[in-house]
């Protein structure tokens, strides 16, 4: 049996700024995100996993980085495992439209669940092209010989899972994922679909600062920063 991690990855700079950040926004590890990645190789390096894999954004690459040290084991990097592709959606430096982007990104992800899997971000992937680069993804992990620590984002991995655990209850994917936390599923077979979920978003493994959720601010604080910031 094949035991997979999925590990979301430590805090960054675009969570604080609510950015939506899939391909043009690229933020690095806060502190507390460099605190919970090295909490977490301290956590995986004894369980015996032999192949490290990430998605090509820094936060989930600088998550990896504690444990492949730890490991003395590369860390491959896989374009599937990024996070939503939210197209023209994902905007850098423009706090004054966050909350209607996001606003669209939830109606997009709204639509998937009742079942209109061909609407698409603007610009970006709808839900079939997500699931196909994803799969894809996991062909490669599933074919690593060993267990393995996929080191990736919430929304992809919670999107991935029901196609990954065919009997998962997805009101469990209704619960948040602590940058940090760790998701295991146990494969009996090496295809995607064969999947059984042990556990999801367990974060026992942080403590101290690591363990304290960073409070999300609201856009209007976000936007008043911003204005601050001009006027500096």
């Amino acid at each position: 049996m094949k035991r997979v991690y999925l590990i979301r990855h430590g805090e960054n700079l675009a969570n604080l700024a609510r950015e939506l950040s899939c391909r043009r926004v690229d933020r690095d590890l806060t502190e507390r995100g460099r605190l919970q990645a090295e909490q977490v190789a301290a956590y995986l390096q004894g369980l015996g996993i032999r192949a490290l894999f990430a998605s090509p954004l820094r936060r989930a690459q600088q998550t990896a980085e504690p444990l492949a040290r730890a490991l003395g084991r590369p860390v491959t990097l896989l374009e599937g495992l990024r996070e939503l592709n939210a197209g023209d959606l994902e905007v850098d430096g423009e706090p004054h439209t966050l909350e209607a982007r996001w606003r669209e990104h939830d109606e997009v992800l709204a639509a998937w669940r009742a079942g209109d899997r061909a609407r698409r971000f603007p610009g970006g992937e709808n839900w079939h092209e997500l699931q196909a680069r994803s799969l894809e993804a996991w062909s490669r992990i599933l074919e690593a010989p060993g267990d393995a620590a996929v080191f990736g984002h919430s929304g992809q991995i919670k999107l991935t899972l029901p196609e990954l655990c065919p009997d998962l209850d997805a009101a469990l994917l209704r619960a948040s994922m602590m940058p940090g936390s760790v998701t295991e599923v146990a494969f009996d077979a090496a295809r995607p679909s064969g999947g059984r979920l042990i556990r999801f978003a367990d974060a026992a493994h942080l403590s101290g600062d690591a363990a304290i959720p960073t409070p999300v601010p609201s856009f209007e604080q976000l936007i008043q920063a911003a204005v601050n910031e001009v006027q500096a």
